[in-house]
């Protein structure tokens, strides 16, 4: 059976597409209405921008789930069970997170309190939990995350840092 590929594109976009879809609406009604609804959609148009920004954001986080293994994220334990290792840990257990894309493939490097290093691929099946996960650590920079996830240059990279 042959894949769509533009369904495929239409769904991996959707919130984006939704989003912009709210936007345009909230212009519609600032260009062609009056009194309440021109003012409300002004609050429609700039909330449809922030859901279309964050969106984006999360599009560019998600990867081809081809990579072995699976990740979960249940009240506050991320689960990754892999085809050779795996770990159960809290959010709050994290030290430090880096990417390394210096193998064929990248992967996140999750160090956490026991000295102990958790090394998940990127393209794992659930891989778009951990986009909330990260984004929820004190002080985390989304942008940098997303420029060494699309970056072509092979190395490894330290995201963030926990602080005493």
């Amino acid at each position: 059976m042959e894949k769509n590929i533009l369904l495929d594109s239409l769904l991996i976009w959707r919130e984006t597409i939704v989003a912009i879809m709210f936007a345009g609406l909230g212009l519609y009604w600032i260009i062609n209405s009056y009194g309440t609804l021109y003012f409300v959609g002004y609050g429609v148009l700039i909330t449809g921008i922030i859901f279309a920004y964050v969106g984006y954001q999360r599009t560019s986080f998600k990867r081809t789930e081809t990579g072995g293994g699976i990740v979960e994220f249940t009240e506050g334990q991320i689960s990754y069970f892999g085809p050779k290792t795996g770990a159960i840990f809290s959010i709050s257990d994290i030290e430090c997170l880096s990417i390394d894309k210096s193998n064929t493939s990248s992967t996140w490097i999750i160090e956490r309190t026991a000295d102990y290093t958790i090394e998940i691929p990127t393209n794992v099946e659930g891989n778009e939990v951990l986009f909330d996960v990260f984004n929820s650590l004190e002080g985390f920079q989304i942008h940098q995350m997303l420029e060494a996830l699309s970056s072509s240059q092979c190395n490894k990279t330290v995201l963030w840092q926990k602080y005493d």
